[in-house]
């Protein structure tokens, strides 16, 4: 499809683009006023854009959107984290971090409850361990969760607002230099797992090995339903804060070096860096399945990292609904589709059934795709 030039503003610096859930915004950054102003525009191209923020002299970096929509994310270079709410048009100021110099802040991110209610992200206190935060918009409160005796970062909550997972270096096997008469810790990182409330069970409690056929049956006549009636609006988040490291839980793959870590509904996705000292050279994307108890490797090959994190994460979308499938399904015929990087930077759009190199499959599922050339 055409690329349209929504803004056409010669002479204006504009930055961190970034596409609302609802598809309906675009929010940037505009020096339209001689500073750097939050800006909101209307994806389509109708309509002129509107400043929100009076925010003065300084520099601020990526907005994040909630998942309602309805509230922006960002950080300054003096290292402040703001929250603005678009229906009330203020800016609220959440924390400051301590470290992060401008390549920590390109790249600070934070994760949303499916409710928009909680906000989660990482920074450094004083030891500089990493420490994760939670910050509740609706009473308005910043609470931190963990303790900064490991250090704790990227989280990501799971949308049917279970969990919360992290990266936790935790993990100590030292080994001796030949060089300078020190021990080094590599390979320390876990992925973490955390219940949001004590009536949640762990990710890994004990099972009964009955089988129940029926009910396994009745739940997949479901999903067509289910998928045919759209999404429900998102029901509260509730966090029990008081004992929150005390259900913390170490998922089973192995202590390494991960990074990029997300959450879709029962999988955890995170991208595997190779081990320290290993001499590997690949990167793969790769999901734990909460109900299967198992790995299981979306790409082996990294070209792109961003590009195929974000490939990998549309098609375990695609695919929660109609839950994972062990047989093959026959791919359509036609020309080659290859996955979007998001609709903040597509351009054209189209859809077709999602399907994945491991052999396994999953129907009925909408992705955002565009055409390959």
């Amino acid at each position: 499809g055409p690329i349209r030039n929504l803004t056409a503003s010669s002479g204006i610096a504009e930055r961190y683009p970034t596409w609302s859930p609802d598809g309906k915004y675009i929010a940037y950054w505009s020096d339209r006023s001689g500073e750097y102003e939050l800006t909101l525009r209307p994806s389509d191209g109708s309509g002129s854009e509107e400043r929100l923020t009076s925010l003065g002299a300084g520099y601020r970096y990526r907005p994040q959107w909630s998942p309602d929509s309805k509230k922006l994310a960002f950080v300054d270079d003096a290292k402040t984290i703001h929250i603005y709410d678009v229906d009330r048009g203020r800016t609220v100021e959440v924390d400051q971090d301590m470290w992060m110099t401008h390549g920590g802040l390109n790249f600070f991110s934070v994760t949303w409850s499916s409710d928009s209610r909680w906000m989660a992200y990482s920074r450094g206190l004083a030891n500089r361990s990493g420490v994760i935060f939670l910050y509740d918009t609706q009473a308005g409160q910043l609470h931190q969760v963990t303790s900064s005796y490991y250090s704790d970062f990227q989280p990501t909550f799971d949308p049917d607002g279970k969990y919360l997972y992290y990266l936790s270096n935790r993990t100590f096997q030292p080994s001796y230099s030949d060089v300078d008469n020190t021990w080094v810790y590599p390979n320390a990182t876990n992925i973490v797992a955390v219940s949001l409330r004590s009536d949640v069970p762990s990710p890994l409690a004990p099972r009964s090995d009955d089988e129940e056929a029926e009910a396994e049956a009745e739940a997949e006549d479901e999903e067509g339903e289910g998928e045919e009636g759209g999404d429900d609006e998102a029901e509260g988040v509730e966090i029990e804060l008081d004992n929150f490291e005390h259900r913390v839980i170490i998922l089973p793959p192995e202590a390494g070096n991960y990074t990029q870590l997300q959450a879709t509904s029962g999988k955890v996705l995170y991208r595997r860096l190779p081990r320290t000292g290993s001499g590997d050279d690949q990167s793969p994307i790769v999901f734990w399945d909460i109900e299967e108890r198992e790995e299981k490797t979306v790409g082996t090959t990294v070209r792109s990292p961003s590009w195929t994190l974000g490939r990998a994460r549309r098609w375990i979308r695609g695919c929660a609904r109609a839950r994972w499938r062990r047989r093959s399904i026959r791919e359509p015929s036609g020309a080659s589709y290859s996955p979007t990087r998001g609709a903040s930077s597509a351009t054209s759009f189209t859809t077709r059934r999602c399907t994945a190199s491991t052999g396994m499959r999953c129907a009925s599922s909408t992705v955002v795709y565009s055409r390959t050339p």
